[in-house]
């Protein structure tokens, strides 16, 4: 490999890693900037050129094509997922005087830290390609919205196609960050509240489900 597409990939790598998000306070709600989200991964994975720019690997490859088979216009439905402080989470595991010490700033980064990772861990589950694939088809935004204090999760389901997951973390200034990934979960129902509840928990992942009533 050249020095020349050496230097290309670790840029794209980089780009991948960290996003291209410009604050705004656009007025739209949650589950709009998370739609902005969903609609730019569906782009991700329809083009060919952009998976082989991030990945040369054949699994990956044969995971974006089933991906873009999916029609992520508009969902079928739209869940809120309650997300606990990592202090609820340890609590859970019977591990709650880990972060005693911890300031808050550290706590608030641990719990935005553990939010993201939730959907990584399931989909870990079911394979390294499946978890790289979703790596590599992961997208986020930045905006502003004084309205939001805690970080959530929404739960896209879509009638053809993979559910995605939105994760919004909140951080300083009123800014939020949306960070869309793929569930690459095999064998459940993503219309069954029970089987997403068991499947979160499953997680280590005690949060609350509900479906969002002005959702479509």
């Amino acid at each position: 490999m050249n020095k020349k597409k050496t230097i290309l990939l670790a840029m794209m790598l980089l780009i991948a890693l960290s996003g291209c998000a410009v604050p705004g306070n656009s007025g739209k709600s949650l589950y709009e900037h998370g739609m902005d989200v969903i609609l730019l991964m569906e782009e991700m994975v329809d083009s060919s050129s952009y998976g082989s720019l991030m990945s040369g690997a054949a699994e990956i490859e044969q995971m974006r094509q089933t991906l873009a088979t999916g029609d992520y216009a508009a969902p079928q439905a739209v869940y809120e997922i309650e997300v606990p402080t990592l202090g609820d989470m340890l609590a859970y595991a019977e591990s709650d005087t880990v972060t005693e010490s911890f300031s808050d700033s550290l706590k608030k980064l641990l719990d935005n830290r553990s939010a993201s990772s939730l959907v990584s861990l399931i989909n870990s589950r079911s394979g390294t390609a499946a978890l790289a694939t979703s790596s590599v088809y992961t997208a986020s935004k930045t905006f502003v919205n004084s309205e939001t204090k805690e970080s959530t999760i929404y739960l896209y389901t879509f009638q053809n196609g993979n559910p995605i997951a939105v994760v919004f973390t909140t951080g300083e200034d009123s800014t939020v960050t949306a960070t869309g990934t793929f569930l690459m979960a095999d064998g459940f129902d993503a219309a069954s509240v029970e089987q997403l509840q068991a499947l979160f928990q499953e997680a280590g992942f005690p949060g609350a489900i509900r479906l969002l009533p002005d959702a479509p």
